[in-house]
């Protein structure tokens, strides 16, 4: 008989196959009308706020994290679709009713990541501008809790994360067919399987002892970008 945990895990597995599927099939359509691809880097600093309200008092966590990502991309005039590996390195700075801690070790992952993207194509003389908007998914490869407690190591769906970003890029033209594209995207990150279970469990165990607790995640980040595109047309 199958154990609980195997069929969560199972299914997770199946939902990750799911959103794989679809959007390796977006990218395999985006290059019937591509007018360019490339490749490049971004940094991706992110900030978490973590605030918690136990008994009526308020306190405030805060974890800064750097997300490294090298990607590829296929661009169709209208939409930049991209696919690519990124890293985070976390130090967590803690602030508690004033008083400020630093820890050095935190939670590691990687991530294979999808993004889709809208954009609008702005022409000013030799250079094209560009608003963007759209939804990036990271599927992840692994995740390494350290945190100060005993590391371990998992992947899973829990562990994937969903992004809405929006920002402005650019196409500078180096030689013809070849262009440099600066990107600076602002993103929301919606919490994870992981994170949403963090909050409930906080709360489950307060109450169980007969404390209120009400706690929010908030997570944002600022993604600069460079890549060097080629054009067909």
């Amino acid at each position: 008989m199958r154990a609980e945990g195997e069929d969560i895990s199972m299914a997770g597995k199946k939902d990750k196959s799911c959103w794989l599927a679809s959007f390796t099939l977006l990218l395999m359509l985006v290059p019937v009308s591509a007018q360019s691809v490339g490749i490049g880097g971004s940094w991706l600093p992110t900030f978490e706020q973590d605030l918690l309200t136990f008994n009526g008092v308020s306190n405030s966590y805060s974890t800064d994290s750097s997300m490294f990502k090298c990607k590829a991309f296929v661009d169709a005039v209208y939409v930049e679709a991209s696919f690519g590996f990124a890293a985070n390195i976390r130090y967590y700075s803690t602030i508690d009713n004033g008083d400020s801690t630093s820890y050095s070790d935190g939670d590691v992952g990687t991530w294979l990541t999808f993004c889709v993207m809208g954009k609008y194509p702005i022409q000013l003389g030799g250079l094209a501008f560009f608003p963007l908007l759209g939804l990036e998914y990271d599927a992840d490869l692994t995740y390494a809790k350290t945190g100060g407690g005993t590391p371990a190591v998992s992947a899973g769906s829990d562990y994937d994360q969903w992004w809405i970003k929006g920002g402005v890029g650019a196409d500078i033209p180096l030689s013809e067919p070849v262009f440099l594209r600066p990107e600076v995207l602002l993103g929301y990150k919606f919490n994870s399987g992981l994170e949403r279970d963090k909050i409930a469990a906080d709360e489950r165990n307060a109450a169980a002892s007969g404390n209120t607790l009400y706690e929010s995640l908030t997570w944002i980040g600022i993604e600069v970008s460079v890549s060097v595109g080629y054009r067909f047309d």
